[in-house]
């Protein structure tokens, strides 16, 4: 395919940019991005219709007021509604068949349903408004195991997200829950883009439906999976899915910087042309 001599000078100038930009993980390099807890909701899933499996939903809940807090010109309240009786309407909306089909009295919410179900959601109560993109490791057409530097990244770009963590031990797993996530923190000392505890650091923040509150946990890989260190004493809690949601009508700061930077290349790169023709 020819893009012409204008865009295909664009093409590789915004091409070069985001090489230059996004770049090799350095030695020494700190990541950190720490959303206010405040901003999300404090949804228990106790109060829900499915108190000991509701976890799902009242995550998803927790996530939409992040969104109406931060992006209240697109959202409104539509999404959870202001207040904590608001927030148990929603999550019960959200257990119901239509949307995450909860199993409350085994299994709770499969990912693919949580998935699914946020979407459909979204599509009805903010159509047109928000884009839903994962990583989960179980996906029956494209696995991909959920890595810090996705969830970083979502954190960046102003994206409320949620995971799917496992309880594994030698028999395998043995259920799972939902938390939603507010921060990542990772000295990356050796600068090779893994985490490796030792002498590196990396920590998870997140609110936990369990108690509405918020926490945080070491972060480790374990047999190729994230891993909240402290989160049990019994299990290997590993990070099977990673969800993220943001407004598709919000310009990313970074996507109108390469913009123009690459727009400027291509002038450059085409006044450089116009000078070297014989």
């Amino acid at each position: 395919m020819s893009f012409g001599p204008i865009r295909s000078s664009l093409v590789y100038a915004i091409f070069a940019v985001l090489v230059g930009l996004a770049g090799p993980v350095s030695a020494g390099a700190i990541y950190d991005k720490q959303w206010d807890p405040s901003l999300y909701g404090g949804l228990d899933q106790h109060s829900t219709h499915c108190a000991d499996l509701g976890c799902g939903p009242a995550a998803a809940v927790n996530s939409f007021v992040f969104l109406q807090n931060t992006y209240p010109n697109i959202y409104g309240n539509n999404l959870a509604g202001d207040n904590y009786e608001t927030w148990v309407d929603t999550a019960n909306t959200l257990l119901d068949p239509r949307y995450m089909d909860c199993n409350c009295e085994n299994g709770g919410t499969t990912i693919d349903n949580f998935i699914s179900g946020k979407q459909n959601y979204l599509n009805d109560v903010a159509p047109g408004t928000t884009e839903v993109h994962f990583q989960n490791a179980y996906d029956a057409t494209n696995p991909i195991t959920p890595g810090w530097k996705f969830i970083f990244d979502e954190l960046m770009r102003g994206q409320d997200i949620e995971i799917l963590v496992g309880f594994y031990d030698d028999t395998g797993r043995n259920g799972g829950h939902y938390l939603t996530v507010t921060g990542l923190y990772f000295s990356d000392t050796s600068g090779d883009g893994q985490i490796q505890g030792n002498d590196e650091t990396a920590t998870l923040f997140f609110t936990d439906p369990n108690d509405g509150l918020p926490h945080s946990s070491t972060l480790d890989m374990t047999n190729g999976f994230l891993d909240l260190v402290d989160y049990s004493d019994k299990y290997n809690v590993y990070i099977d899915a990673a969800v993220a949601e943001s407004p598709v009508s919000v310009p990313e700061p970074l996507t109108l910087s390469l913009f123009v930077l690459g727009l400027a290349g291509a002038i450059a790169v085409r006044s450089r042309n116009k000078k070297t023709i014989h």
